[in-house]
């Protein structure tokens, strides 16, 4: 079960990450998501999987508006974990958002910020944290781009709200487990768009695929399923971390952006 810790249980920091500047943002905890956000993902039950977006229907983000299930969880019919989760982000502007990437993985402390008591350690294509399945280690195999995704190329130049498509397939194992543990194929996507108040994420997560070629391709074994528990914990806690981010751009951009304090 993903449970963070409040700030006065956190983890304590290192002299070292103290006397950074930005130490300041860790003991403040993670943010809470917004009420409609934690109404469909930590106080509901599994979405409908009808409502799911498949990963052959990526497409769908493009058109306006919102998908009739934004955030929730799910199995799908073939196996595969589904978690979803809308962050509105008002007064982050796409320049903090873009800036953010390379910024918070230099170093363990910027990525704590993101989520503390969940994220752990961090680098350019590596990350430790705990979603609700003890602490695992997330390796990311390759940056995509839309195509890679399945995107119709045509239909996202066309967009002028795109702020960016960014994600990963990616490889979970246990953080304490044997090098022989067999990972877990997870495909990570955020679609970020500018609002008038600022941008959103639209995040999506299936657990049990990569994409190759453009196409999703399904890489469990015959009969197994995701749990439950796991689509569970990647969405409450993508609520978690991108409902803390929306509190940090804001203020973290303004004194640090552009600088390597």
């Amino acid at each position: 079960m993903f449970v963070l810790p409040p700030p006065l249980q956190l983890p304590p920091l290192s002299d070292a990450e103290t006397r950074k500047p930005y130490s300041k943002y860790y003991y403040e905890g993670a943010k809470s998501p917004a009420p409609e956000t934690m109404a469909q993902i930590v106080w509901g039950a599994p979405m409908d999987p009808a409502d799911a977006l498949l990963p052959d229907q990526v497409d769908a983000l493009l058109e306006p508006g919102y998908l009739p299930r934004e955030s929730g969880y799910c199995v799908l019919p073939n196996g595969v974990g589904y978690a979803a989760a809308l962050t509105k982000m008002p007064g982050v502007t796409p320049q903090a958002n873009n800036w953010w990437g390379p910024w918070h993985e230099q170093e363990d402390l910027r990525y704590k910020l993101w989520c503390p008591g969940s994220h752990i350690r961090v680098g350019p294509s590596w990350a430790q944290e705990n979603v609700g399945m003890g602490l695992e280690d997330f390796y990311f195999v390759g940056r995509m781009n839309p195509a890679l995704f399945g995107f119709d190329l045509r239909r996202v130049a066309q967009q002028d709200d795109i702020v960016l498509i960014r994600g990963s397939n990616g490889l979970i194992k246990p953080a304490d487990g044997s090098p022989a543990d067999r990972p877990l194929p997870v495909v990570v996507m955020h679609y970020v768009r500018k609002t008038p108040e600022g941008i959103e994420y639209r995040s999506r997560f299936w657990v049990g695929l990569h994409f190759l070629n453009g196409k999703p391709v399904v890489l469990l074994k015959a009969g197994e399923r995701i749990s439950e528990e796991r689509a569970y914990g990647l969405a409450n806690h993508c609520a978690h971390e991108m409902a803390t981010l929306a509190y940090l751009l804001p203020r973290l951009y303004p004194e640090f952006g552009g600088t390597e304090r």
